[in-house]
């Protein structure tokens, strides 16, 4: 089986420098727990609601003052579509 059979359709990205409010309301809207973050045509990292829990709230910053880049996970592992979905497991 491949990865394209079961991931989401019309995943799209958010910008490093979106607001953490953006990124709640965005997460909110949708119904997801996690934003993929790009910049220049490349992935650079993740944002998950931990993410903006643990690194955006918790920390010594004003969260309202925090973009994406500032609590992104990263570096960010990926597979392609067409990979094997028992290698996208394996890495």
């Amino acid at each position: 089986m491949k990865v394209k059979e079961v991931m989401h359709p019309g995943a799209s990205w958010i910008d490093p420098d979106a607001p953490l409010t953006d990124l709640a309301e965005r997460m909110r809207k949708d119904d997801i727990g996690a934003i993929p973050v790009g910049e220049n045509v490349k992935l650079i990292g993740m944002v998950t609601d931990r993410d903006i829990v643990v690194r955006g709230l918790i920390g010594k910053d004003d969260p309202l003052q925090l973009t994406a880049r500032d609590v992104m996970s990263q570096p960010i592992l990926f597979c392609h579509a067409n990979e094997e979905l028992e290698d996208a497991v394996r890495i």
